[in-house]
């Protein structure tokens, strides 16, 4: 009998199928793990801001969430967990932006902050997906803000041969020489949780 090809599935909803048994894992950047499942930091990203060229924000050396105040800014929708990220920091900060534009994709994030209808903040992850619409980053300082990727799984379900070896690969990338972008970095093996 043939075992089962593994698939990788990495988005916002990836953890509903392990939770119901059609995959055996998902890689997610949630804060907590939904119940029944564990989850094992692989790895860390930093948010950056991100900005059309041209913008006031280009010559600063230094960008803080106090900047943002008052500044058009263009947001992930709420089904987002980058959403929820942001939103928490800018509440933390005290900080009111202006005028607020919403998408639900990377790109189309990317398209119109570099259409100039805002800035907007992305992990450290995501900095490579949207450089193709020529918008220039810059990480966030005070507070420092980042959120741990995790692989989700169900301690209670046997995993197939080939998921396990790609489990265990994600948890030694670090060892292996594996990069991230920069503001990612891959997480201590024995580092759980987000």
């Amino acid at each position: 009998e043939r075992e089962p090809t593994p698939v990788l599935i990495y988005t916002e909803a990836a953890t509903r199928p392990v939770s119901h048994g059609a995959v055996d894992f998902a890689i997610a950047a949630m804060p907590s793990p939904p119940s029944g499942l564990c989850a094992e930091r692989i790895a860390v990203d930093r948010f950056f801001c991100v900005y059309p060229p041209g913008h006031r924000f280009e010559r600063s050396s230094r960008l803080t969430w106090a900047d943002f105040d008052g500044e058009p800014f263009v947001a992930f929708d709420e089904a987002s967990s980058i959403r929820a990220y942001v939103d928490r920091a800018l509440q933390t900060a005290g900080v009111g932006l202006g005028s607020i534009t919403e998408a639900r994709d990377i790109g189309a994030v990317a398209g119109l902050t570099a259409a100039g209808l805002g800035v907007s903040i992305v992990p450290g992850l995501v900095v490579p997906m949207v450089r193709f619409a020529g918008v220039r980053a810059k990480v966030l300082h005070a507070p420092v803000l980042e959120r741990g990727i995790c692989l989700f799984y169900d301690p209670a379900r046997p995993l197939t041969q080939a998921a396990s070896d790609l489990m265990d690969a994600l948890r030694q990338a670090a060892g292996h020489g594996f990069s991230l972008p920069k503001g990612a970095r891959w997480a201590m093996r024995d580092n759980r949780g987000s």
